[in-house]
């Protein structure tokens, strides 16, 4: 299993986290406090789905920053290679054995991991979930968009890339990755309830890619084969725009056109070229930095407890995005960027970690 080992040694200052996160529930006397570290340097192992998808790649940047500037941080990147959830299973349970001081968790199967989360809190390692949650368990909190928020979004930029509601219609095809997945199963969910709305749509059945990109775009290819004319494709992952050419099998992008989650460089290249209408992008880059902040702040403040689940908020990426898209963007809370701004926005952060 590849491994990647950050060790960030230099002094900083306790970033507090962002305002917004939601009222200070009352301490629960039954939580086990937790336990001091015994060496000088704190680890915290940050646990993505998978090593394989790059979303985790910027999130494991962003921890790298927060602990440089914290101090004292070391920030232990690992996970199965591929998203299997027996391999994610052990790897919390050798984590809880060394033990490290605390873990972040984005969770590839609820039920496969919910014991072994449960039985680290249990040794009083501060646990978290970011990206997808684990529902039930003693995790203390859950950083993450509001799932159920972007699936209506993504189908609400699906109306609005053809050409407004009187022009909704048509097949639409949902394109998922691991249906074990919580997080995207909200999203699927969310997105369907929207588009049902508009009469004159038919959903297909939701395809799933078990976030595999080779397989994303076999299912993308098999579609539109099937069904030429289709009207648009909501993804709810960003999968098959990890890769060059995967959207070939698209002969008409005004026809088709393709809303989809994530904004990685590449993906942003499918926005330049116009055959994506508008990426909404995670903030993946805060997954790990605000994971550090919320279990350093877990380990050395007994009297903090954060609120169940801390909205991560998302952002809008468009090729030139017009005064009203801007508008709508403000009005959900996101950012709105042109494609030249947000690649200016990712050189900062790259710079920043």
């Amino acid at each position: 299993m590849d491994r990647r080992r950050f060790l960030i040694g230099s002094a900083g200052i306790a970033g507090a986290l962002a305002a917004g996160c939601g009222p200070k529930p009352e301490p629960d006397a039954s939580e086990t406090p937790p336990r001091p570290s015994k060496s000088t340097t704190v680890t915290f192992a940050i646990i993505p789905k998978m090593l394989n998808n790059p979303v985790f790649a910027l999130a494991a940047r962003g921890a790298e920053k927060a602990a440089r500037e914290i101090g004292g941080i070391t920030v232990d990147y690992n996970g199965s290679p591929t998203g299997v959830a027996a391999e994610q299973a052990e790897m919390i349970r050798t984590y809880a054995r060394k033990p490290v001081d605390g873990m972040a968790i984005s969770v590839v199967d609820a039920a496969a991991v919910r014991g072994d989360i449960d039985a680290a809190v249990g040794q009083g390692i501060p646990v978290i979930c970011f990206d997808s949650d684990c529902p039930g368990s003693r995790r203390q909190t859950f950083t993450s968009v509001d799932n159920r928020r972007v699936g209506e979004a993504l189908a609400i930029r699906l109306m609005e890339a053809v050409g407004g509601s009187r022009k909704m219609e048509g097949e639409v095809a949902i394109l998922s990755g691991q249906a074990s997945a919580p997080n995207l199963q909200e999203r699927v969910a969310a997105a369907r309830r929207t588009l049902i709305k508009y009469p004159r749509v038919r959903v297909l059945q939701t395809l799933f890619c078990d976030d595999r990109e080779d397989l994303a775009i076999e299912k993308i290819r098999a579609t539109m084969g099937k069904h030429p004319d289709l009207r648009g494709w909501v993804m709810v992952g960003g999968w098959p725009l990890f890769r060059t050419n995967a959207l070939d099998s698209i002969h008409d992008f005004q026809r088709t056109r393709v809303i989809a989650v994530d904004a990685l460089p590449v993906e942003v290249d499918y926005v330049e070229h116009g055959q994506v209408a508008c990426l909404l992008a995670q903030r993946c880059f805060g997954w790990g930095e605000d994971s550090v902040r919320i279990l350093h702040r877990l380990r050395t403040d007994k009297g903090y407890h954060p609120p169940s689940f801390i909205d991560a908020g998302y952002d809008l990426v468009f090729r030139y995005p017009t005064m009203l898209q801007r508008e709508r963007g403000r009005a959900e809370h996101a950012r709105v960027y042109s494609v030249a701004e947000y690649q200016q926005q990712w050189n900062q952060w790259n710079r920043a970690a």
